[in-house]
């Protein structure tokens, strides 16, 4: 079919063509539902016409109207088709005469008007068929519709219908309602559509009935809409013959139909060449409504057409901004537990896929507010009425939620306090990465990092989310190192105890980036944050293990930069904190790595005295601990290490082979010693030194 002016064409519904031609070789109805320009009356329209060109079937189609009948005038199209039949006419004519006076003068009238306007040989078919009905004739005449249709009995629309399967038996007959929630009169549309549902044996047995309607959530205002919903209940109740068809988003990545839609859009706008083919797949994302925006509004850069798409998805749930409004005015500041606050607790929070997810963060999305206020928001639309675990949807609905909360000028100021709220609340949950509760607080603390950047959350709860995210990889916060450490030193208040945890760990991360990044400065300024921190809380072990592991990474980094002045203090500093925690494993644990790092890198033999001072202190390291595995883990391997060294330049003659069997002695020594540790505390640093020593 041709695009209507101002439309897309027509891309893809191949399956759901073919899932409606099968539906309508049956008797029955089915109900096409979707959400708000999914492309279902585009959908209709095409069957119609592929039907109307195969000649196969009888289709009327109307896109009902408040001035009109619907059902009279779907029929009256279904006529028009016939009516170009000459085979069928002249059956028609016969039948229509031998049909009596009863129903006919009225159904004629009614016929007569709507296709009063009609040209041609269908007009003419007319004016002779009904030359005996005297107002007809006359709307027909005059090409008028003057006067409003009255009412069409039941027995009227199916004798109509019936007196259409008797001349042709050979093609099925298809009526397609559009939008039937506009139409001019649902009650008397359901008692038609009751009894062709119920009362089989009167109705053609060929008859095929698709209602297409809007759901009431799209629009809670719409009163036709919920209306119409109600009689489709009804109709299911009474009839197994009522079946629901959703229309699903267009599948873009099927074959042929992407290249198609490229090439329609690279045509349109140049600029599009130069866009990577997935980001204009994303972009669309199965909603032709975004075609339709991008067409109404000629994107000239990719910017425009990533904000023209946003626009379009916003429309997919309507109903959503209708149900937020109405909380915002019932809100109340002095309500902690407010409706609207619990609501948009629901759209930051992560998805709650499980009975368990969903017992473990119920107390934050209600917190403190009646279990009953869920049932509320069932009964108003925003939760999923059918879900036995709370939930907004769809993915794309809870998308487009969370959009509307955070980018309405009216709600976005309401959901960026909630926000700030919920940082606080998962970051006081915040212990140890190992920590189970911690682990989940800290991971939903993670997702609520992308609302905070879009809501333009700063200082304390900014850091606090992007510390989160870099528990699951410092990458993740590549180039905005600097952001985090301004956040992290806008705010000099006290840090309670998850704040100071979850800091440090952002901040030991953040270093490691920001070496990455090659930004020296700033990993020496997060350093310093570091270490006064753990002057602040000298009594949490998570704080000062991170201090160590940043003094370790910038131990590392100044053994690359040759920087050996600079490797020396911070390999102190390290020993001054070992002394300070002197039971504290895992401060030890990163100056025996640092040490053995340290020695790798003495290769020169001028070395070879400062490397017998870090391989005693190491000696003397694990004298002291003999029971914990890293320690003697990087002893073990800076051993081996030596052996191989003294090994590619051993003179057998000279004092290295008297060294090279004292290395050997003390690694046969502490092998068995090992293998024994590895059995109590398999340390995963002890158990590749082992895997690497023959």
């Amino acid at each position: 079919m041709t695009p209507l002016p101002g439309e897309p064409p027509f891309f893809g519904r191949t399956t759901e063509l073919a899932d409606l031609r099968k539906r309508i070789v049956h008797r029955g109805m089915t109900v096409v539902t979707g959400r708000p320009q999914i492309g279902k009356s585009r959908l209709l329209r095409e069957l119609r016409d592929d039907l109307k060109r195969e000649n196969k079937f009888l289709v009327g189609y109307h896109q009902a109207s408040a001035t009109q009948n619907t059902l009279l005038y779907a029929t009256a199209e279904l006529y028009q088709q016939a009516l170009a039949d000459s085979n069928w006419r002249d059956q028609f004519h016969i039948l229509y005469k031998q049909s009596g006076s009863g129903w006919t003068a009225r159904v004629g009238l009614a016929i007569g008007k709507v296709l009063a306007d009609t040209t041609g040989r269908a007009k003419g078919i007319f004016n002779e068929t009904f030359s005996t009905l005297g107002e007809a004739a006359e709307t027909l005449r005059t090409g008028g519709m003057r006067t409003t249709l009255a009412p069409i009995a039941t027995e009227e629309i199916k004798s109509l219908l019936e007196l259409a399967g008797l001349v042709d038996k050979n093609r099925p007959l298809l009526l397609i309602i559009d939008q039937w929630e506009d139409g001019q009169d649902i009650d008397g549309d359901a008692v038609h559509l009751l009894s062709f549902l119920k009362e089989t044996q009167d109705w053609p047995p060929n008859l095929h009935i698709i209602l297409h309607l809007r759901h009431p959530a799209d629009d809670e205002t719409h009163q036709d809409a919920i209306c119409a919903w109600k009689k489709i209940k009804g109709f299911k109740k009474e009839s197994a013959a009522v079946k629901d068809y959703e229309l699903p988003e267009i599948n873009f990545n099927q074959d042929g139909i992407r290249e198609e839609l490229l090439k329609w859009l690279r045509d349109l706008f140049p600029f599009i060449s130069e866009v990577a083919e997935e980001d204009i797949i994303k972009l669309v994302d199965g909603y032709p409504a975004v075609l339709k925006r991008w067409l109404d509004g000629q994107p000239t850069d990719l910017d425009h057409l990533k904000e023209l798409a946003k626009d379009a998805h916003a429309l997919l749930y309507p109903e959503l901004e209708n149900i937020l409004r109405s909380l915002l005015t019932e809100w109340n500041s002095k309500d902690e537990n407010s409706a609207l606050d619990v609501a948009l607790r629901f759209i930051l929070l992560p998805i709650p896929h499980d009975q368990q997810t969903w017992d473990h963060i119920r107390p934050y999305v209600l917190h403190g507010a009646s279990p009953h206020l869920l049932d509320h928001f069932k009964s108003i639309g925003l939760l999923d009425r059918e879900s036995a675990i709370p939930s907004l949807g769809l993915p794309k609905r809870v998308e487009a939620a969370s959009t509307l909360a955070i980018e309405d000028e009216i709600l976005s100021p309401h959901t960026k306090r909630v926000l700030i709220s919920l940082i606080g609340e998962f970051t006081s949950v915040f212990q140890s990465p190992e920590d189970e509760k911690s682990l989940v607080a800290v991971g939903i603390l993670a997702v609520l990092d992308g609302a905070a950047i879009r809501l333009k959350v700063t200082a304390r709860p900014a850091a606090l989310t992007t510390a989160a995210v870099t528990l699951f990889g410092p990458y993740l916060i590549s180039m905005r190192v600097d952001i985090f450490y301004s956040n992290v030193i806008a705010d000099s208040t006290e840090l309670n105890n998850g704040e100071a945890k979850l800091l440090a760990i952002g901040m030991v991360n953040a270093l490691y980036m920001a070496k990455h990044e090659n930004k020296l400065l700033l990993r020496d300024k997060l350093l310093k944050e570091l270490r006064i921190l753990d002057l602040n809380y000298p009594d949490d072990p998570l704080v000062r293990k991170s201090l160590a592991i940043g003094l370790f990474h910038t131990v590392y980094n100044a053994i690359a930069e040759g920087n050996l002045e600079h490797r020396d203090k911070l390999l102190e500093e390290l020993r001054t904190l070992t002394r300070k925690y002197p039971g504290d494993p895992a401060i030890r644990e990163q100056l025996a790595i640092s040490l053995f790092n340290t020695l790798h890198k003495l290769e020169n033999i001028d070395n070879l005295v400062q490397r017998e001072k870090l391989m005693e202190e190491l000696e003397i390291l694990y004298h002291e601990f003999p029971d914990e595995p890293a320690i003697l883990a990087e002893l073990l391997g800076s051993l081996y290490i030596d052996i191989i060294r003294i090994g590619e330049g051993l003179d057998k003659e000279g004092a290295d082979m008297e060294r090279l069997l004292s290395v050997m002695t003390k690694i046969e020594y502490l092998i068995p010693i090992a293998k024994d540790l590895r059995k109590r505390n398999p340390h995963p640093r002890l158990v590749q030194v082992l895997q690497q020593i023959p």
